[in-house]
């Protein structure tokens, strides 16, 4: 947990109401472990007060030898990502798959960032919205 420095990187976010905290990096990790049930995930917690703890982490995660990052998070912001931005780039080994945003931004008109960084190993993915239909019957065939 690199925002309060212990071992337990809970996951709350009290930025869109202190009433309603959101879950993100846990629902993001829930989608990891239904796709990919054999993977290991190691959890990180990012420090709001102090962007450039992002060096710290990456070399964390690199001396754990760990390969692939994800970074369901991101922003308008770029000054917030220039620490991410140049340890990324010194650790040229790693993946890191990145977020694109809400919404349907287009990141080629509306920045975010790290997504919008020129990183060679990033890969930026795109939310999306799942609907799901409840099917009041089962129609079967012979």
């Amino acid at each position: 947990d690199f925002q309060d420095d212990d071992n337990r990187p809970f996951d709350l976010d009290f930025l869109a109401s202190p009433f309603f905290p959101r879950h993100h990096g846990t629902s993001v990790a829930s989608l990891f472990i239904d796709e990919a049930p054999l993977a290991q995930l190691v959890p990180y917690r990012f420090s709001r007060t102090d962007p450039c703890k992002f060096k710290d982490i990456i070399e964390h995660i690199n001396a754990n030898d760990i390969k692939i990052v994800a970074i369901p998070m991101g922003s308008s912001k770029r000054g917030i990502w220039d620490c991410f931005y140049e340890s990324a780039n010194e650790y040229k080994h790693m993946l890191f798959i990145v977020s694109a945003g809400n919404n349907g931004i287009n990141i080629d008109k509306q920045k975010v960032f790290p997504a919008s960084f020129p990183l060679e190993n990033s890969v930026v993915v795109s939310s999306s919205t799942i609907v799901v239909a409840v099917v009041d019957s089962i129609v079967t065939t012979p």
